[in-house]
């Protein structure tokens, strides 16, 4: 069975160069300049939504946010209009899930045979559209998976993990909704406001152009985020702005507690804050103890294993499906 992919923009257009050699992939982009960059570089494309309905159960949805609802269903209704019966998994790539997860639901809900898979690859560089596309960046990324109101469809699910598995060897992280949205406040969608901040700083300071001439590594990677288009970074960091917004607020707090060290402090009492932050830092990169296990269950009860894995910290790769009976790896630091 084909794989479709919708949206080739930077995250798209990496994940359809990465997955190309493992899959029957079938991508469809609106705009015809970049369909035909695509099909330049190899990829088949399709003309449009119809025939990727005509030969894909799995259709991967990397559009922006904004447009992703109506996207998916045009799709539904020109499958509905047709006739078609088989069963369809939709799957989303956004950043944001409480808001994708209710908007795609109530599209989904009127199509019978039709189930919603919701991911997140935690992965990308600065740049947008296809040109920007690269499929490294992907290479081992961790993808979050979070439940919907449509379970999605076992075997179409594990047919997917399969190619990601084999193509870019990811790690699937299941979670709850609330939890992930919570959490890429603060590692995804805060750097970017951080980074606007300084570019802001930057553009309000009397000596800016002395500035620019002496920003070098520390400025440059503090702003990485920032080099892209605008209207993508607001739409990245707009879905999830009530929980953002409660972010900035707790940053704004360390941020006066810093400013405070300075102003009325000690210079030890300085270098203590910004130990606690190196120390939080590290545990990034920091090696852990690693324990594998390997789990297999029935295809019909995968999505129970899965379950009861959620907003545990388990990553899942390695994914393979053998008859009837699907098998991964839980690893846990």
């Amino acid at each position: 069975m084909s794989i479709g992919l919708v949206g080739l923009g930077h995250i798209g257009g990496s994940l359809a160069l990465a997955t190309r050699d493992h899959c029957s992939l079938l991508v469809f982009d609106s705009d015809k300049a970049t369909i035909q960059s695509a099909r330049r570089l190899g990829l088949q494309a399709a003309h449009s939504l119809d025939e990727l309905l005509k030969h894909c159960g799995i259709i991967l949805f990397a559009t922006p946010n904004p447009v992703l609802p109506h996207a998916i269903s045009e799709l539904l209704v020109s499958r509905r209009n047709s006739g078609l019966a088989s069963p369809l998994l939709i799957v989303d790539v956004a950043s944001t899930k409480v808001e994708t997860i209710s908007s795609v639901a109530s599209v989904v809900a009127d199509h019978h045979g039709v189930t919603h898979l919701s991911l997140h690859p935690m992965a990308g560089r600065e740049g947008s559209g296809f040109d920007s596309a690269n499929p490294e960046v992907l290479y081992r990324s961790r993808w979050a998976e979070t439940s919907s109101g449509f379970r999605a469809d076992p075997g179409l699910s594990v047919e997917l993990f399969e190619v990601l598995s084999r193509s870019i060897d990811f790690e699937l992280i299941p979670l709850l909704a609330k939890t992930h949205d919570t959490a890429v406040a603060v590692v995804s969608h805060l750097p970017h406001v951080l980074a606007e901040a300084l570019g802001l700083s930057l553009g309000r300071l009397k000596e800016a152009p002395v500035a620019r001439l002496l920003a070098a590594g520390s400025f440059a990677s503090a702003t990485r985020v920032a080099n892209g288009i605008p209207e993508r970074i607001a739409e990245l960091c707009w879905p999830n702005r009530a929980l953002l917004y409660d972010e900035v607020e707790k940053f704004i707090e360390t941020l006066t507690e810093l400013s405070e060290s300075l102003h009325q402090s000690s210079p030890e009492e300085f270098l203590a804050l910004v130990r606690q932050g190196s120390t939080a830092l590290a545990e990034l990169s920091d090696p852990r103890e690693e324990r594998t296990e390997k789990v297999v269950c029935k295809l019909g009860s995968f999505w129970e294993s899965i379950e009861v894995m959620r907003d545990s910290g388990q990553r899942l790769a390695g994914f393979k499906l053998v008859g009837d009976m699907v098998s991964f790896d839980s690893l846990t630091s």
